[in-house]
């Protein structure tokens, strides 16, 4: 596609004013691509846990370089939207690495044969089979993704002739996929199952809010939720319309086709931070081996010099 009218004076703008930015969020990638896509293939990770963790790294590498891709051509709105993907990426990566993880599974209510998920708190304690192993929460979240494809299907099915729906029904017709499928639901449980197909629909039982809590290694994920992810919607719809806009020389109001560079600077140091946290939990998680980890550390620091964050 053509670019916007003045948009190659704003892209070289942006660059110009943002050079740090932009090289250490190259550094950044590079870094990633080199030493840490392959960490997860490892003898001692079941099958499962591999497999989600591979797919997860990945989905986090595409948003990080869509990301930085959109901000140096001077779109920083737009990639803020795919910032919050990659934040919900980042509390997937920790549900199913972390070495420990407890969701207490309790009846709704007294002698229900209903359940909810629960994190657990001074009033309401872990116990039992609470603690939860990484093949475990690896297996909930495939079964959360073949649930939410199945919801799909059913929402496609009011469609006729639709595409989507005859490859999700082939998906769920394979043989191979099936047997899959029964093995992981036998594995987790039927209060795990019943979890699942309820309310709220996601892979831990939990809110985001909530699971962004319990599975962050200090108060800075659910203060990320507070301060971005929560935020956001309501500056990604329709009713955002005023963020297109300036004011013009005239006093008036007319397009804006291009993000302001403070906008720019901040998705990437959004985009940086929550790829850094990533590099951190394999880190921290898996790997924790010291040379690649003073890597990390320094890449942190270089970090809050740049962005002129506290470490």
């Amino acid at each position: 596609m053509g670019p916007f009218r003045g948009e190659p004076v704003a892209v070289l703008s942006a660059q110009a004013d943002l050079s740090p930015e932009f090289d250490f969020a190259e550094r950044l990638y590079r870094f990633w691509m080199r030493r840490y896509c392959s960490e997860l293939v490892r003898p001692d990770l079941p099958p499962r846990v591999i497999t989600v963790g591979v797919l997860l790294t990945t989905q986090a590498c595409r948003l990080y370089r869509s990301i930085i891709e959109e901000c140096r051509r001077s779109e920083g709105l737009c990639a803020n939207v795919l910032a919050r993907s990659l934040y919900e990426t980042l509390i997937a990566l920790r549900f199913v690495l972390k070495r420990s993880l407890r969701i207490i599974i309790a009846p709704s209510s007294p002698g229900a044969l209903t359940y909810v998920a629960r994190a657990p708190s001074r009033n309401n304690r872990a116990i039992g089979n609470a603690s939860l192993t990484r093949e475990h929460r690896a297996s909930l979240y495939l079964l959360h993704v073949q649930f939410e494809s199945e919801r799909l299907l059913r929402k496609c099915g009011a469609t006729p002739r639709s595409k989507r729906a005859l490859r999700l029904k082939r998906l769920r017709s394979d043989p191979a996929a099936q047997r899959a499928r029964a093995a992981m639901e036998q594995f987790v449980g039927l209060e795990w199952l019943y979890v699942l197909s309820h309310e709220p629909h996601t892979y831990s039982g939990l809110s985001i809010e909530s699971l962004a809590r319990l599975v962050g290694p200090n108060r800075r994920l659910g203060q990320w939720y507070a301060g971005h992810y929560h935020i956001e919607p309501g500056q990604i719809h329709a009713v955002a319309v005023h963020r297109h806009s300036r004011i013009g020389s005239d006093g008036g109001i007319e397009p804006s086709l291009h993000s302001p560079v403070d906008e720019i600077r901040d998705t990437i140091q959004i985009a940086a931070t929550m790829l850094l946290a990533c590099m951190a939990t394999v880190q921290n998680e898996v790997r924790r081996g010291a040379s690649l980890g003073a890597v990390l550390e320094s890449m942190e620091k270089d970090f809050h010099q740049i962005f002129g964050t506290d470490a």
